[in-house]
């Protein structure tokens, strides 16, 4: 079973299609979160903040739901159900932090993107920290547990997908591209980037231009920037 905790993340939760087992709120609290969970005779037990503390050390807000592990998918069922009229899949390559995990996914979910790839070595997985930061958005937006990224890129551009890399030393500035085509967007882990490896796979490297003292932006932050380049270029 997964712990979802934290407002937006439980009510995401109790909409969605994921078996929810039990709900923990603390008395007098969350009462629109509890009349939802009634009407879906999910089991529910009131307990104090001291209580719902020991289930988590992370800020609950007053509300606990156990509910079955996440789902991963597969990238055929991805490429299947593409809202898109150009498939769009973020690829990830090494996120090892749970909050930049969540707000990816929690800009995944507002710009459209069909999908979101991590891979099972060296990146962090969907976890609870992930749903309370993507407030909900992993309920929504389809996740990808791959064993590599280079078996994802190869099939990708087998099926006709533009490969993307985010890079700070990228030969194109991210604005230059045309990305009205299938589009995979490679962001890298947070301290080293991309890996060599993955910089080779690349057909463009785009860069975020910048003109503080810093040379390098949050993970999150440039995936919202470039996903949102790529809508502004598609509406």
């Amino acid at each position: 079973m997964d712990l979802i905790y934290g407002r937006n993340a439980v009510f995401e939760a109790l909409k969605s299609r994921r078996k929810v087992y039990e709900m923990n709120a603390q008395e007098d609290s969350n009462e629109d979160l509890i009349k939802i969970a009634k009407e879906k005779k999910v089991k529910i037990i009131m307990k104090t903040r001291k209580e719902l503390d020991k289930l988590t050390k992370n800020k609950h807000q007053g509300i606990i739901l156990r509910v079955e592990e996440y789902g991963y998918k597969e990238l055929d069922y991805v490429l299947k159900n593409s809202r898109n009229k150009y498939p769009f899949i973020v690829l990830l390559d090494g996120i090892e932090d749970p909050h930049n995990l969540g707000a990816i996914l929690r800009g995944c979910d507002a710009a459209g993107v069909d999908g979101a790839v991590i891979t099972k070595h060296n990146s962090v997985k969907v976890n609870p920290t992930v749903a309370k930061v993507s407030t909900g958005a992993i309920e929504h937006v389809n996740v990808v547990l791959a064993v590599n990224l280079r078996n994802i890129i190869d099939k990708l551009k087998k099926e006709g997908f533009l490969i993307v890399g985010s890079d700070s030393e990228g030969d194109k500035k991210y604005n230059e591209v045309d990305y009205k085509c299938p589009l995979a967007l490679i962001i890298g882990s947070e301290g080293k980037g991309l890996r060599e490896l993955t910089r080779k796979l690349c057909d463009f490297l785009v860069k975020i231009p910048m003109k503080g003292k810093v040379n390098s932006l949050n993970a999150s932050v440039a995936a919202g920037i470039l996903m949102f380049e790529v809508n502004r270029q598609r509406d």
